[in-house]
């Protein structure tokens, strides 16, 4: 998952205006803050006066943190937010509110934040999710073993660019892929 985070954090880096980036975590676990680290050293990648602020919330899905949190990060001065909650859907919502861009999680949000949503860190369960649920369905033995990798194994992808993001930073993105 770092590596499409690292993506949003390229497109991050080179939307921003104020040069301050938020992550809104929901646990303080290495996954999460490797998760921050490439939305963080993307946008450094092409904007090194970049800044992340970080906010743990402590919850995997607490809407109300979730919308402290954007709201203290964009009262800090970031005008681009992602959060790694497992409901990601009131952070960008909130965002959108208080009119900064947003990067999803776990899944297309877009029409969540029709004007401000830039792309997003997705998981791309198609083939392997379909394969252990035919098995399962056919009472066939399936493997347990954890899946690992990114999107050279086709387990990662970014959302579709949100309607404003300008074509420089698609390339940009594209190109890093």
């Amino acid at each position: 998952m770092e590596e499409p985070h690292y993506l949003c954090g390229i497109a991050a880096g080179m939307m921003t205006k104020t040069n301050k980036i938020g992550f809104v975590g929901p646990k303080p676990l290495y996954f999460i803050f490797n998760n921050c680290n490439g939305f963080t050293l993307g946008a450094r990648s092409v904007n090194p006066k970049v800044s992340s602020i970080i906010i743990i919330t402590g919850d995997w899905a607490n809407p109300v943190k979730d919308a402290e949190a954007v709201n203290s990060l964009v009262d800090q001065g970031c005008d681009v937010i992602i959060s790694d909650s497992d409901a990601p859907k009131v952070s960008i919502e909130t965002a959108e509110r208080r009119g900064v861009r947003s990067c999803g999680y776990h899944t297309d949000l877009s029409s969540l934040a029709p004007k401000g949503f830039i792309t997003g860190a997705e998981w791309a369960w198609a083939d392997r999710g379909a394969g252990f649920v035919k098995d399962w369905q056919n009472g066939e033995k399936h493997s347990t073993n954890l899946l690992l990798g990114g999107f050279k194994q086709h387990l990662v992808a970014i959302s579709p660019f949100g309607r404003n993001v300008p074509d420089a930073v698609k390339s940009a993105v594209n190109k890093a892929r």
